[in-house]
């Protein structure tokens, strides 16, 4: 009875915040009603398509030239996604769930970006929903650097369909948004991947009815490290030395999902992921807003990455 109430009250003050402050479309401001985002300006958003890196979900563009350049992504069998190691009944609850849910985690013969065939991951893969670009990357600058945090409840709602299928796939124990530094914690007032995991976890589950609960305290922030977007490929690993330690949260054997906005070079997912892992974690799989794309000959790309 109370938990009815709290939620009637729950939802009598959103429909009046409604009310005072009617939702405006993020891209063109229009106003929405119920909605978050217009229909038309959520069409405009890119999706990663097929092609993508199995390990990171990349999405690849094939050089002109190549021998298989010419083949339209959604031709190429070998190069859409193929589910990830799942649970048996993620697997035999239908092929199209473990599609949905992104890059393969078998390594062996699988479509590879340059960077995955270059080293071997940490993390056992990772999922990206729009490509960077806009508006997809002006309504993440906005969230990140201009206290646009309703941003957040947008793309928890752009991503609900694929961070659901993702979820019952992998099945993880919890959500853990990547941590950002108590000092530009205190700048900002708020960590963005911690809303944007929050918004996602509402409603998440994985298929059986639970709840993912987000933890803060599995992985934090030891230093206030340079901006990674200021720094080179090499630069980021290097600035990220040593920018993690584990939490007094950790569970040994468990399967985490990290969450954060935009999958660049994938040094920050890399990091947290050997922290996790050099503490018992079983596993660690990774979900962002954005990803980019990289250049690759499809035939070159086919191969197993260095251990």
């Amino acid at each position: 009875m109370r938990k009815n109430v709290k939620d009637i009250l729950r939802q009598g003050s959103a429909e009046l915040l409604d009310i005072i402050f009617p939702r405006k479309c993020p891209v063109c401001g229009r106003l929405t009603g119920k909605a978050r985002i217009c229909p038309g300006c959520a069409r405009v958003l890119r999706k990663v398509r097929p092609p993508v890196c199995r390990s990171c979900g990349t999405a690849l563009v094939m050089l002109p030239g190549s021998d298989n350049g010419r083949r339209d992504r959604r031709e190429a069998p070998q190069a859409g996604p193929a589910g990830w190691r799942a649970a048996p009944q993620a697997e035999s609850a239908g092929q199209k769930e473990a599609q949905a849910a992104g890059p393969a985690v078998s390594k062996t013969g699988v479509l590879l970006c340059p960077a995955c065939r270059a080293r071997h991951r940490a993390f056992d893969g990772v999922r990206s929903v729009f490509l960077y670009e806009n508006p997809a990357k002006e309504m993440l600058l906005r969230l990140k650097y201009h206290h646009a945090e309703e941003n957040a409840a947008v793309f928890a709602e752009l991503c609900r369909e694929p961070f659901g299928a993702l979820c019952r796939a992998v099945e993880p124990d919890c959500l853990i948004p990547v941590p950002v530094h108590k000092k530009r914690l205190k700048q900002r007032g708020y960590n963005q991947a911690e809303l944007l995991a929050r918004e996602l976890a509402q409603g998440s589950g994985s298929g059986n009815g639970r709840s993912i609960p987000v933890c803060t305290d599995w992985v934090y922030r030891t230093g206030s490290t340079k901006a990674q977007k200021e720094l080179t490929p090499a630069d980021r690993v290097r600035n990220l030395k040593n920018a993690f330690a584990p939490g007094p949260g950790i569970k040994k054997s468990s399967t985490v999902l990290l969450i954060d906005d935009i999958y660049t070079t994938g040094s920050t997912l890399e990091a947290i992921s050997r922290v996790l892992k050099a503490s018992g974690v079983r596993s660690v799989y990774g979900f962002t807003v954005c990803t980019g794309e990289a250049a690759a000959e499809l035939q070159e790309s086919v191969s197993t990455p260095p251990r």
